[in-house]
């Protein structure tokens, strides 16, 4: 059964929301996407109830043939527009009240983030068709490191040389997908604890594999896949993560259990450049489990209330992760610590020698209060024009925030423009603002 007739079905719970015309513009055969269905829905039922109801999505591109003013309800591209979310309900969030006309709600959110938002990652989404292939190259491979007290040598990756494709068969993928687990570990989320954010990344993941030999796979494979290896648990004072360079296709899994595949995200990879150098392309899945497993996130998880009646309250935070679309570029940013740390980073992996301690401690801090906004936020929407209002965010509950920014032409007025990657991010405190 498609989506758009279970949506169809379940609309009949709510006789007279929408008009017979609104109803054949929503339902005709020639925009039947479940998107059209959806918005059409939530911006009948916070107009009918006076409260903001709105779906855990970031919208790609700026609203077309709607009111300015209903930005708060995303809209994807395509034509028609296609959308594959959370089960249908899902993922809808209710934001506050609908006080004004016009589609402008009044929401309760966190204003005044400390800081100002600097980018040092991007995220570009493309199709691709060849398995699952993972490519990591360092910014320092093929630069001069230092090797002895007094001399140094070009050094490339230690492991595989990433012009090589290296065919990772059956037995050997658990071990292998560790392995980028770790490095992806190391790389994204600096300070972290590795072996921790491996095991978030990959039970998110679920992947399956051919096996010949049923001890490739044991129970707790995540740690025992590599348990005797140096892999099991790296020091991170001598994993020198910017001089490595591996290149693996593992064409023997089959599937993965995340919640965020689905039939778009199955099709799509992702390349990942931080601001030292280091580029990562992967399965687009395997970035948003990455993204998800980050220290101290909420973002695609779910969470779970009760209201003062005693009902249970699920919210599903995978809308939050549907930015995820070919031809798609995101920002990381961050409104504190120093998105040149990476850089720094990278420099001391270069210069020190082998079997010297990199000197994690010494980086001053890593990025911190993290989120993802589009790679045109900074020009597009214009964050110098936004300074003066400031930033804030909408606490979903617990499976991701929504980042805002003031309007500098409108009083007290904000707009959803991505999502927060740490939950933990100072503020001013909790104040009412308009969101058009």
């Amino acid at each position: 059964m498609r989506p758009q007739d279970i949506f169809q079905s379940i609309l009949c719970l709510f006789p007279g929301l929408l008009s017979p015309q609104e109803a054949g513009e929503a339902f005709s055969d020639s925009a039947a996407s479940l998107d059209l269905m959806v918005t059409s829905f939530l911006m009948q039922l916070s107009i009918k109830t006076g409260q903001a109801w709105t779906r855990l999505a970031i919208s790609y591109q700026q609203n077309i043939n709607r009111e300015t003013n209903w930005n708060w309800i995303p809209r994807l591209p395509g034509n028609p527009p296609a959308v594959v979310t959370t089960d249908i309900f899902g993922g809808f969030r209710h934001l506050g009240r609908l006080p004004y006309e016009g589609g402008v709600a009044l929401v309760d959110a966190c204003v005044g983030i400390s800081g100002t938002p600097r980018p040092y990652m991007k995220l570009q989404f493309y199709e691709e068709q060849q398995g699952f292939h993972f490519v990591f190259h360092g910014c320092n491979c093929g630069k001069a490191a230092k090797s002895t007290l007094f001399s140094s040598r070009k050094k490339s990756a230690p492991s595989s040389d990433i012009s090589t494709t290296v065919a990772v068969r059956g037995d050997e993928t658990g071990k292998t997908i560790v392995q980028c687990a770790t490095i992806l570990g190391s790389i994204l989320d600096p300070g972290c604890d590795v072996v921790e954010y491996r095991r978030r990344l990959l039970r998110g993941l679920q992947p399956t594999w051919r096996i010949s030999d049923p001890n490739a796979r044991p129970a707790d494979w995540i740690d025992r896949c590599v348990s005797g290896t140096a892999w099991a648990n790296p020091d991170p004072n001598y994993t020198r993560v910017h001089n490595m360079s591996y290149d693996f296709l593992m064409d023997d899994i089959i599937g993965c259990g995340s919640v965020h595949h689905n039939e778009r995200t199955a099709q799509l990879s992702c390349q990942v450049s931080l601001v030292c150098g280091c580029t990562i392309t992967a399965p687009a899945v395997l970035i948003l489990e990455a993204l998800s497993a980050f220290e101290g996130s909420s973002l695609g998880k779910y969470s779970a209330s009760l209201d003062e009646y005693g009902r249970i309250r699920l919210h599903d935070g995978r809308g939050l992760m549907e930015f995820a679309e070919e031809g798609t570029a995101w920002q990381m940013v961050a409104f504190g610590g120093d998105v040149d740390a990476h850089s720094s980073h990278a420099a001391r992996c270069r210069s020190k020698r082998q079997g010297e301690p990199v000197g994690l401690s010494i980086v001053k801090e890593w990025p911190a209060a993290r989120a993802l906004v589009k790679d045109t936020f900074r020009h597009g929407m214009g964050i110098t024009a936004r300074l003066a209002k400031g930033f804030g965010y909408i606490d979903s509950g617990g499976c991701g925030n929504l980042l805002i920014a003031g309007d500098s032409v409108v009083t007290n007025a904000y707009r959803v423009v991505g999502v927060c990657v740490d939950d933990s991010i100072p503020s001013n405190g909790v104040t009412a603002v308009r969101l058009h």
